[in-house]
């Protein structure tokens, strides 16, 4: 090694060929020899990079030469800036590994994504990630993207996306690679999570949200490798970032905003063939001419979203529904997912200003968790809202407490049920997770977004969860004369992240600074127990 201290990541790469594990001599020699690694003539040669290139790309095998050089102290005379991000704990229950840990598994997830093992770990399967992978001209940026995206996180405040960006273009630079494949990384890394908090955060269904996805990111290669980027990191985080609910709403997502890089912004000529293809698909299965016309009529006054996205098979459901409401304050049909694991809800109701909020209510007072919701509103003044919740806990009793929700949920529509009595009594019941000292670090906010829809106002509550949340929440924004048109729940490390586009009950977006501030001081108010408006209504 005094002689040839190239030894020293060439003993990796064999490592790495082989499948081998280094020997406990080979670990102690690398260790002792950390000061050598550190040198600038060293960590920074390029026989010394390219070197660690051949590991970094070297194809998934169940030996993983990276962690040997974790675990030796190499990565960190390597990459100094690892030193930080060790033993970096996030201490939540969103993330299973510390930092550096979960980036040497990105890594090992990336490049296992499309083999034979990656099939056998039981990870949600992405039938898009294998075929992109392989399409990508060249893997290098993304690698080391996928090294370094979470490497800002050596400082536990927010803003690690930036910092890390600003920590990458110095390594990048330091090593050698080229300017092109240095501003891809810096790219990759500063955007990681823009698929996936867009995807959850966003109303994927809306036009705008794929078309300012595709602004940002402008080249098809790069949408390829966020795209990939974001699945390796939630496989990487653990289950709570990672299934298939979340893989759908990321696949759709890039699908769109991939189209629009590749085929120009979105046409509405493509919006509208869409519509009609359903429209004549639906004719067709019509079994009279009666029936054929009355759907026909209906169709006229759904919503353009509601027609562009709905599946074709589930519009002949919500047209029976709406012939089953007449005379009735809501309908309703429950389906089982595949799994039994969870209950799609489909209602269908006569719309009013808090019909969110009740059923929300309603709901969280029967011990039902909404997953997700989806909201739509017809022009003839009627609502169809899809909720997406966990099957009720006891499943001997499953239709039996449908027929209490049912009732509920009736004596709510018509004033003879006070949900805020109720939920307080529940919340009374719930140990606040507000209590616990690590809540300072990640305080509650309301954030109000003007800029990324031309029709709605965006308003993102990120809170800890209790019971009743989504209903105290759409409660106020009722109380504060705003209509919601889209609704979505996501999280954020232990935290909930709800998202609502809404207007005011004149069609206006809410963009006045008095109007913003308002909203903003009721949600918060709920938020904190100190809203004096619903303090009056539990009185």
């Amino acid at each position: 090694i005094m002689d040839n201290p190239l030894l020293l990541v060439r003993i990796f790469v064999e490592s790495a060929v082989h499948k081998a594990p280094l020997t406990a001599e080979a670990r102690r020699l690398v260790r002792e020899f950390n000061d050598v690694i550190s040198r600038p003539e060293f960590k920074d040669a390029p026989e010394v990079v390219a070197a660690f290139e051949r590991v970094l790309a070297r194809p998934m095998s169940e030996f993983n030469a990276l962690n040997a050089m974790l675990d030796t102290g190499f990565l960190m005379g390597f990459i100094p800036e690892f030193e930080h991000v060790v033993n970096r704990i996030q201490f939540d229950q969103y993330h299973l590994y510390p930092v550096a840990r979960h980036l040497l598994l990105t890594v090992r997830r990336l490049k296992a994504i499309g083999t034979e093992k990656r099939q056998s770990t039981g990870e949600a399967a992405d039938p898009l990630a294998p075929a992109i992978y392989q399409e990508l001209r060249s893997k290098k940026a993304l690698l080391w993207a996928a090294l370094l995206h979470d490497i800002g996180k050596a400082e536990p405040s927010s803003g690690h996306s930036e910092r890390g960006a600003a920590v990458a273009d110095r390594i990048c630079r330091s090593k050698g690679l080229s300017p092109a494949d240095t501003d891809t990384v810096v790219f990759l890394v500063r955007h990681h999570l823009l698929l996936f908090d867009t995807a959850l955060r966003r109303d994927i269904n809306d036009e705008e949200t794929a078309l300012q996805t595709a602004r940002k990111v402008v080249k098809a290669e790069r949408l390829k490798m966020l795209y990939l980027l974001g699945v390796a990191d939630a496989q990487a985080t653990g289950p709570k970032a990672w299934n298939e609910w979340t893989a759908s709403l990321m696949r759709s997502l890039f699908l769109k905003s991939l189209n629009i890089i590749e085929k120009g912004e979105l046409a509405s000529r493509r919006a509208i063939r869409v519509i009609e293809e359903k429209r004549e698909r639906i004719a067709m299965a019509a079994r009279s001419q009666a029936e054929r016309k009355f759907n026909d009529d209906l169709m006229n006054v759904m919503s353009p979203r509601y027609l562009l996205y709905t599946p074709s098979q589930e519009i002949p459901e919500h047209i029976a529904l709406f012939r089953q409401l007449e005379g009735q304050s809501f309908v309703w049909r429950i389906d089982k997912s595949g799994d039994d694991a969870t209950r799609t809800i489909t209602i269908c109701a006569k719309d009013r200003p808090g019909l969110l909020s009740r059923i929300a209510g309603v709901l969280t007072l029967n011990n039902i968790n909404i997953l997700d919701v989806r909201i739509f509103t017809w022009r003839n003044n009627t609502a169809l809202d899809i909720f997406e919740v966990q099957k009720p806990p006891d499943p001997f009793f499953e239709d039996e407490r449908w027929r209490k929700v049912a009732g509920k949920l009736r004596a709510a529509l018509n004033d003879e049920l006070d949900l805020s009595a109720g939920l307080a009594l529940k919340q009374d019941r719930f140990e606040s997770i507000q209590d616990k000292a690590m809540t300072k670090d990640r305080p509650q906010k309301v954030i109000i977004d003007n800029h990324s829809s031309s029709f709605f106002t965006i308003i993102e509550v990120i809170a800890w969860d209790f019971p009743g949340l989504l209903y105290r929440i759409t409660d106020a924004i009722f109380r504060c004369r705003l209509d919601i048109w889209v609704a979505k729940s996501a999280n954020q490390v232990d935290q909930v992240v709800d998202v609502f586009y809404v207007r005011t009950f004149d069609g206006e977006k809410v963009d006045a600074p008095e109007q913003e501030d308002y909203v903003c001081r009721t949600i918060e108010g709920v938020l904190s127990g100190s809203d004096p408006g619903e303090r009056q209504m539990k009185a």
